[in-house]
């Protein structure tokens, strides 16, 4: 319906009269083309027409005369100036909308590739490779504690994910994982996934070598295949899965704890760890606990090399490094003292 109809029943009564100007009917076929179009034009304009305040009776009683001369105008140039005007301005709305929708998809692209980069952030990696003849033990973002046997090499990000904290294992390790129920702990070797919470064992995958061995020493793992997601094996304390690379077949057995981890009393080498993964390192290996005068001691670092030094040798080393002092507090428990580190 259009937005003006006293103008266009003026308009029209001028045209029905011939008095019309050129600019008069140029507006009135605009506003013609406002209207619905075919068998709709009748019923608009008549309605127009007849509710119109300023028409006299005879004026309403002449509409029949002005639909039949407006009838005979529809194929004429008149009308086809109106339909133009009507189709230029389906374009535009046409346009507009497909401007739009355009303008919409791409803030939408826009907004999902920001999500997507924010969520899919993937942070720094950090890589450690051990010399051969060599092992060194460091500590992961979470806190988790990582001994890396002779040649081997490990991937982690700075800083772990919402949902998983994923390391990827070359050759062999210890991992004594930091418990988080919320985020399970997953070893990346090749075709294989080791998945823990919170738990203690040795993962031994070189790529010259044609098994994977996972021996656990404490609490329990789950080892599966990184393509079909099958369970390949439960673990617990004292279970250790081969899983032979080329067959993808698994077996179990009980293993000789000490002498899977034995290479763990070689050399321990502690690049900016913390006295508190130091000494998890260290109780691990030399069977005894430590307390701390001050819990600020636990987060000063230090960097060492323990090659062939016994238990009192390296605590000598920690405790000159960050100015403190330690004493046998028990028969399996060590104290250190100090004031801890800014």
């Amino acid at each position: 319906m259009s937005s003006n109809p006293i103008r266009l029943q003026k308009l029209l009564q001028k045209y029905l009269a011939g008095t019309a100007s050129p600019q008069e009917l140029q507006e009135f076929w605009k506003l013609m083309s406002e209207l619905s179009d075919n068998d709709l034009v009748e019923l608009d304009l008549k309605d127009l027409w007849d509710n119109n305040p300023d028409n006299s009776p005879a004026d309403r009683m002449d509409w029949n005369r002005a639909y039949h001369v407006l009838q005979g105008k529809i194929d004429s140039q008149e009308f086809d100036f109106a339909r133009r005007i009507s189709l230029l301005k389906r374009r535009r709305h046409f346009f507009m909308a497909a401007a739009a929708c355009i303008v919409l998809f791409a803030s939408a692209l826009i907004w999902k590739t920001a999500f997507q980069r924010k969520t899919e952030f993937h942070p720094k990696e950090s890589t450690v490779q051990v010399k051969h003849g060599r092992h060194q033990t460091i500590s992961l973002p979470d806190g988790t504690i990582v001994t890396l046997n002779d040649g081997s090499k490990l991937d982690y990000p700075q800083a772990f994910n919402q949902s998983s904290r994923d390391v990827y294992l070359t050759g062999e390790a210890y991992f004594d994982v930091k418990h988080d129920a919320h985020k399970p702990f997953q070893v990346h070797t090749g075709k294989y996934i080791t998945r823990v919470l919170g738990t203690a064992f040795n993962i031994r995958a070189y790529d010259n070598d044609t098994r994977v061995s996972v021996t656990v020493t404490r609490g329990k793992v789950q080892v599966q295949s990184d393509s079909s997601k099958k369970t390949l094996g439960v673990l617990s304390a004292g279970d250790q899965l081969v899983i032979n690379k080329i067959s993808s077949e698994a077996s179990y057995t009980k293993a000789d704890i000490g002498k899977v981890v034995g290479w763990k009393a070689n050399d321990m080498i502690f690049d900016n760890a913390t006295v508190d993964e130091a000494v998890i390192a260290l109780g691990n290996r030399y069977g005894v606990s430590f307390i701390f005068e001050h819990e600020a001691l636990r987060s000063c670092r230090f960097t060492a090399n323990f090659a062939g030094d016994g238990l009192n040798q390296s605590l000598d080393i920690i405790c000159t490094l960050i100015n403190a002092d330690w004493v046998q507090a028990g028969p399996s428990t060590i104290e250190l003292k100090g004031k801890g580190c800014e």
